[in-house]
């Protein structure tokens, strides 16, 4: 029998309680607040631990943001503010009273908190709350900003988990251990370079010391930030430890997130461009070398929807027509990170972009993707625009164009077809994402090559929209590539 029918005979009234007593955000009258209170009888108790275990599977610890005021040391715990001192009882409860078994551990950016407070903090976490669990869990993140030290727990979760990042320099793996997901940081791949300036094989010391072969993965994500895709900023990435992550830990997929902040990365690129090659995802491509056998991905994501720099790189590109350094970045990465199928969030600024001209924003699509015109033989390319609104139509597309004097055509995506199952794939739609246009495929004849484009709204009530194609042919004006 149901529970609601074993308590009150009544759906709606326990549901409701039942809600409200393990409500997370705190309250005077919740259980999580009372928890010396005495449940109605037995199956509502267990009724009420067993929804209180689903709400801590998932556990993310973050600082208690700064107000200008002085407050107790302490943190916030799945949307619940705790003091550091007055949390043992709670997080004994969780243990002993609810069981809870927690499966992903996430901590948020502590990097700007004191170094003690993060000591006290992830002790607190780690020895009252997981403890027990450390051999357990299947995804750890963020460890990186609270755990300096060589903590064994952090080491040991890290061990055992499937998805783990940012990685950290002082986690050894002396026995072989595959993760469905692995995560670097931009600073982390600094710490190694500058570790091996110290050595005169560097690249015995990297495969000895940081990228263990006892290391596999499916999923690599680089974490960058977005001064390394700035033409004037002077950084650069490590060339020969991106070619021996990918091949050393059999890397299947990657994900470069480029995110608009400043570099986490202390270290004086100078005297490391002096033992690495330079990678700058800016230089002209013909100067970037194709990585070495072996590496052949199966998808590279560019997650690039808050690089600032990108989205200013490609409206600038627009306005000079192709006399920017910005055209070269995705034919970068695919010589760096070779792959027949590629995916692009864009900024979300470039909506405007397209909304004011979008021949002139599908010309620069073109240049970006196109630049490097044999190396996208035979390859899928797929960029998602999301956007906040919609305040005009798109002028609508011909079903068939002429890039630099070579044939595109331009077909509506079906339902379907192999193009959207992809972009499913790759992220499904929430609830209240609905397409603003059909997904549009764009077909360089001559070189196989395949441009499709999804342009997603958060709006639920939009009614349908005009299709953006129309059976003629235009010339797009830009004949330089």
């Amino acid at each position: 029998m149901p529970t609601e029918k074993k308590i009150f005979d009544n759906f709606y009234l326990v549901k409701h309680i039942l809600t409200y007593a393990t409500d997370q955000t705190g309250g005077p009258f919740t259980s999580l607040d009372n928890l010396n209170l005495r449940r109605v009888n037995s199956t509502f108790n267990a009724a009420l631990l067993s929804l209180i275990r689903s709400k801590f599977v998932i556990i993310e610890v973050s600082p208690i943001p700064a107000t200008g005021q002085i407050h107790p040391l302490g943190f916030i715990l799945n949307k619940r503010k705790f003091i550091l001192y007055n949390s043992s009882n709670f997080f004994k409860f969780l243990k002993s009273v609810a069981k809870i078994k927690v499966n992903q551990l996430f901590f948020g950016n502590f990097r700007n908190v004191p170094e003690i407070h993060k000591l006290l903090i992830h002790n607190t976490i780690m020895d009252d709350l997981v403890l027990e669990q450390v051999n357990n869990m299947e995804i750890f993140m963020g460890a990186d900003s609270i755990c300096k030290n060589k903590c064994w727990k952090c080491a040991t979760v890290a061990k055992n988990c499937s998805d783990y990042g940012p990685m950290q320099l002082n986690v050894k793996f002396p026995e072989k251990h595959h993760f469905r997901m692995l995560k670097v940081s931009e600073a982390l791949i600094a710490e190694m370079a500058i570790q091996c300036l110290k050595q005169d094989d560097f690249l015995k010391t990297l495969e000895e010391e940081y990228i263990s072969p006892n290391v596999t993965c499916d999923k690599l994500k680089i974490w960058l930030s977005d001064r390394i895709i700035e033409p004037q900023s002077g950084q650069f990435l490590p060339r020969q430890i991106i070619d021996k992550m990918l091949l050393t830990w059999q890397v299947k997929k990657v994900i470069l997130v480029f995110e608009c902040e400043e570099s986490t990365a202390k270290t004086c690129w100078t005297e490391v461009q002096d033992k690495f090659s330079t990678l700058n995802f800016t230089t002209e491509f013909e100067k970037t070398q194709h990585a070495p056998p072996g590496i052949q991905l199966q998808s590279v994501k560019l997650f690039l929807i808050h690089s600032s720099y990108f989205g200013l790189g490609f409206e600038n590109h627009m306005k000079l027509n192709g006399l920017f350094d910005f055209e070269n970045i995705i034919a970068n990465v695919k010589r760096v990170f070779p792959t027949n199928e590629l995916h692009v969030d864009l900024p979300v600024q470039l909506m405007n972009t397209a909304l004011v001209d979008f021949h002139a924003f599908l010309d620069t699509i073109f240049d970006f993707t196109w630049k490097d015109f044999k190396n996208f033989r035979d390859s899928n390319i797929y960029f998602r625009l999301l956007s906040g609104r919609l305040d005009e139509p798109v002028n609508p597309v011909k079903t068939k164009l002429l890039y630099n004097n070579r044939p595109i055509r331009v077909t509506k995506t079906s339902e379907t077809s192999q193009a959207l199952k992809v972009f499913e794939q790759w992220q499904p739609k929430l609830n209240h994402q609905v397409l603003i246009h059909p997904t549009l495929t764009f077909e360089d004849t001559s070189n196989r090559s395949y441009i499709h484009i999804q342009v997603i709204k958060q709006d639920q009530n939009m009614n349908e929209p005009e299709s953006w194609l129309i059976p003629e042919v235009v010339k797009h004006n830009n004949m330089d590539g």
